[in-house]
């Protein structure tokens, strides 16, 4: 409102200034007095857009500085704090626990690259859990490798949650090992049951192996599955269970040459059809 009656204003005086003073004719003092009213009215309305135009310059200014404020305030969190999962933070950079977790992954990377979760869990679940039985039923040869010169088993009570604790003690060449098996089951928010286990390995009172494995059912067994490493230490040990495992193939192999040159079934096949 104030820049029409300002422009009105300079439209009288420009008039009288022309027509009274200077004595124009009173056509052409109309005709000046427009043009100075409606140049005054650009250049004030010029001024009100050109500070508008600052304020938000201003203001944008302002939001942008705010903005890498932001930007550097969440910058240095990230410096501070490495987040990684859902829900989880990592330890800061620089910290001790940052160093370890960081040493964890790389010796998780070794013990992945070596599968020893897929070595170690494939012998115990398929035949060292069975070692103490099959030794008592002198099975050395068919099912329990030479190598093996002794195997005990015991149970320890488990909690209300989890099953007894499965415990084995082996003598692999040499040396004596133990696994201890926790069984635990769970149910998840959709109804659907779980069964998770941890198996442990010890040589002598160091643990030196932790693996966590799942039981999987299939239209005709179940079979535990390992999915991830608890605890791992490198060593020399990891060339008994290889040792073990070729001993296994190598009997197995012989088992079925046993079987298919067994004496007596190559007699009856030569009876039910008339060899000499």
């Amino acid at each position: 409102m104030r820049k029409y009656i300002s422009s009105i204003t300079i439209f009288f005086v420009a008039y009288f200034i022309l027509a009274v003073i200077i004595e124009f004719g009173e056509m052409t003092s109309i005709i000046f007095s427009l043009i100075a009213s409606v140049l005054y009215y650009n250049f004030f309305k010029k001024g009100v857009v050109s500070t508008q135009i600052a304020s938000i310059d201003g203001e944008n200014k302002y939001e942008n500085d705010k903005e890498k404020e932001s930007d550097k305030s969440e910058e240095e969190l990230e410096n501070d704090y490495d987040f990684g999962e859902i829900w989880n933070a990592k330890p800061r950079k620089g910290t001790e626990a940052h160093r370890v977790q960081g040493e964890v992954k790389k010796i998780k990377k070794i013990a992945e690259d070596k599968q020893v979760k897929e070595l170690v869990s494939d012998l115990y679940f398929n035949s060292i859990k069975y070692y103490p039985h099959w030794l008592k039923n002198n099975q050395i040869g068919d099912h329990v490798s030479s190598i093996v010169s002794n195997a005990i088993e015991r149970k320890e009570n488990g909690t209300k949650k989890d099953h007894d604790n499965e415990i084995i003690g082996i003598t692999l060449n040499g040396n004596d090992y133990k696994f201890i098996f926790r069984e635990s089951s769970f149910s998840t928010p959709d109804g659907e049951w779980n069964t998770h286990g941890l198996l442990e390995l010890f040589s002598g009172n160091k643990k030196i192996l932790a693996i966590n494995a799942s039981l999987e059912h299939s239209d005709y067994d179940s079979n535990w599955r390992p999915f991830g490493i608890e605890a791992f230490i490198d060593g020399d040990w990891m060339d008994d269970f290889h040792a073990l495992k070729n001993a296994k193939e190598k009997d197995y192999k012989e088992w079925l040459l046993k079987e298919a040159e067994d004496p007596n079934k190559t007699n009856k096949l030569k009876q039910n059809f008339g060899i000499e």
